[in-house]
């Protein structure tokens, strides 16, 4: 199976009426966010269908769903067995189905099977090769179309595309990333939405994001480069966060502004009247996400 042209695959699960989200036993816990964050996107239509045992158990808490349940089927070969006749009827609190075969069956005729819901496209992620894929598409996930699979499993990825660039080892030393970090980079991508029309990402933290996942908004920059590796951020990315003030003083909503246009960023700290920091402008002292939003949007039109 192979995954085409990935802009063509993307457009057509965007379009599709139901998109299934199959996770491997090599899954991750970026796998698990990227998961929810294609479910996020596409609401309704999307559905995880499996969560491991290993990651579900870290990420219970914010992510109780274990999947979606299979359905049953009961299976009979009709090439082997032919039958002239079926019907159903319910009697009794009971479901009979009959059948008229043209030779004689036993109850080893029949197979009891069980499966997801079948979708129009499938998303994996977590996989060890093809092989596990279809092997998982053969006997839990039936489909409609074998042509619209998308496999972005890191397995997959490395042998069809490219080897993973190099990560600079001081880079690194600055971010340092655990299980709370990933807790929290989850939320943001539950709590974000992109603006198509100006080409930004938006996200929203409480405060009480930060004290479940026992992290400090200090992680926010590098929260915005790790969510970059999971989705596909547009030209700008705004994160408003809510900071508890240590003093009796009402809390106060802060902005991390980064974007991929260095020149765009200049410009708005330059209108901002606020210098830019390692990269990223962060602007402070809104009362409320509401207020922030219109403050930032307004800024944002004077220079976009």
């Amino acid at each position: 199976m192979e995954n085409g042209d990935i802009s063509s695959l993307l457009d057509t699960i965007t379009k599709s009426e139901r998109v299934g989200i199959l996770l491997g036993s090599e899954s991750e816990d970026t796998d698990v966010l990227a998961a929810h964050a294609l479910k996020e996107r596409l609401n309704d239509r999307a559905h995880i269908m499996n969560m491991p045992s290993a990651v579900q158990k870290r990420w219970a808490n914010l992510f109780p769903e274990k999947g979606i349940k299979k359905e049953v089927a009961l299976s009979f070969n009709i090439e082997e067995n032919p039958i002239g006749e079926l019907r159903y009827e319910k009697q009794n609190g009971h479901l009979r189905i009959f059948l008229s075969p043209d030779h004689p069956i036993t109850k080893e005729s029949f197979d009891l099977e069980e499966h997801y819901p079948a979708c129009d496209a499938i998303v994996a992620f977590g996989f060890a090769d093809e092989k596990d894929l279809s092997n998982t598409l053969t006997h839990d996930a039936p489909f409609k179309n074998e042509r619209v699979i998308l496999n972005l499993s890191r397995s997959h990825i490395k042998h069809t595309y490219t080897s993973p660039p190099a990560v600079d080892v001081k880079e690194k030393a600055l971010f340092p990333w655990n299980e709370a970090h990933m807790k929290l980079l989850g939320r943001a991508l539950l709590r974000s939405h992109t603006d198509e029309d100006i080409d930004v990402l938006w996200a929203f933290l409480p405060k009480e994001d930060f004290e479940k996942t026992e992290t400090k908004p200090s992680i926010l920059p590098s929260l915005v480069e790790h969510m970059s590796t999971i989705i596909t951020l547009p030209s700008m990315a705004i994160v408003l966060w809510q900071e508890e003030m240590k003093t009796k003083q009402q809390d106060h909503i802060k902005v991390l502004i980064y974007g991929s246009d260095r020149e765009m960023l200049r410009i708005i700290s330059l209108e901002a009247k606020t210098p830019l920091t390692n990269g990223y402008l962060i602007l402070e002292s809104y009362t409320t996400f509401s207020e922030a939003e219109i403050e930032i949007r307004k800024l944002l039109k004077n220079v976009l």
